[in-house]
């Protein structure tokens, strides 16, 4: 195996593991939000803000890292389909942080009042999270079958 090969594989497998941990960070960011909710009504904000900013610095450290990794695939690896797949994923996870944020304020707000209207709203933002989540688990395949011999 040359190389250039050891190392892409060496990157992709990385990927896969930053993967892992934001999913790990989600649940964290889902558990910190559920023990705010439960402060209800007096809000333990101090503490949620805290927990969120560790979570936050952890996305972007992660997100940084698979930029390189899609870099590297662009540039040193020249396999411009890996790095494609892998900006992808990176814009659905974009997308998935702006809605489970959206989510948690939405939560927050129809647990202070709860009215049809925020009920809908929570259960149309559930879906296209569900959606976004989905369309992740695709590109995740997409990208296993395309990096196969590198995963080996």
């Amino acid at each position: 195996m040359k190389m250039v090969d050891e190392d892409a594989s060496k990157a992709i497998k990385e990927f896969f593991s930053l993967q892992e941990e934001r999913i790990k960070c989600y649940k964290r960011l889902d558990q910190h939000h559920l023990e705010y909710l439960d402060t209800s009504p007096d809000y333990d904000f101090p503490v949620y803000r805290q927990a969120v900013h560790e979570c936050t610095e952890e996305f972007s450290r992660i997100s940084q890292c698979i930029i390189a990794v899609e870099e590297r695939f662009q540039g040193e690896f020249q396999n411009a389909e890996i790095a494609r797949l892998i900006g992808k994923v990176q814009e659905n996870e974009k997308r998935k942080l702006e809605l489970t944020g959206m989510l948690q304020l939405i939560k927050q707000k129809h647990q202070e009042e709860p009215n049809p209207e925020s009920e809908e709203d929570l259960t149309q933002l559930k879906l296209r999270i569900n959606a976004t989540v989905s369309q992740i688990a695709e590109l995740l395949q997409d990208l296993r079958y395309e990096a196969e011999d590198l995963l080996t």
